[in-house]
């Protein structure tokens, strides 16, 4: 064999040898970045007990807030103006003149008319404790199905459910971001994201004081007088 034709064939050996060393590092990576956008995303242990925590601390606060609640999908646009009051437990909502009364892990909503309050008869939607120990078990534990994570705004945690833990949920739908005011411990904002639509809730101005005179003209007398009985 010549040397010409010896150093053609070295060099299609190493050409060969290249290509092959190319395709093997390139699939390496194809897999290893299907590895990552496969893996589940974790809960951060801190995070999730800080949820828990801001949680249960807006449900004992006692606070006055008034807030836009919104919802958009499926060819729907819709918002209401929300009046709450937490105190002592108890929750009150004026969502577009329906009053929403929740206390002893019951809710009932009513409506004033000029003579008459007729409520609908109440629903159970559990104690304190009972609610705090549904929330605690989505988000901890070998079974939760929500991961939580600190969102990139303070005071914000960010949830995603893993479909094969368990189905959607009414409160924290497929994914959510929960947002807490560290003064008064309230609710700020909150975005459910759900199969085909999203809804919102966000405060525009909020008091930690809560006086009986200040609710009068903004929920009915007999409702009132029970919220603070």
């Amino acid at each position: 064999m010549s040397n010409r034709a010896a150093g053609l064939l070295l060099a299609s050996l190493l050409a060969i040898c290249a290509f092959l060393g190319w395709r093997i590092w390139l699939l390496t990576q194809d897999e290893l970045v299907s590895d990552n956008l496969s893996a589940p995303t974790t809960t951060e242990p801190d995070a999730s007990r800080a949820f828990l925590a801001a949680w249960r601390a807006d449900e004992q606060a006692s606070y006055i807030a008034f807030a836009t609640s919104g919802l958009v999908g499926n060819g729907i646009s819709a918002s209401t103006e929300d009046i709450i009051v937490r105190h002592e437990g108890e929750l009150l909502i004026n969502r577009d003149n329906s009053i929403i009364y929740q206390r002893d892990g019951e809710s009932e909503t009513c409506r004033q008319t000029t003579n008459e309050l007729f409520c609908t008869p109440p629903v159970v939607v559990g104690t304190y404790d009972e609610r705090a120990e549904v929330v605690a078990s989505l988000m901890t534990g070998p079974d939760a199905r929500y991961s939580v994570t600190y969102s990139d705004n303070v005071g914000c945690f960010d949830l995603a459910l893993d479909l094969s833990k368990g189905s959607i949920t009414d409160d924290f739908g497929l994914f959510s971001e929960f947002c807490f005011d560290p003064a008064t411990n309230a609710l700020l904002s909150r975005s459910v994201e759900r199969v085909n639509r999203t809804e919102s809730f966000e405060v525009s101005d909020i008091s930690d004081v809560v006086e009986e005179n200040d609710l009068r003209g903004v929920f009915p007398e007999a409702i009132l007088d029970r919220f603070f009985q």
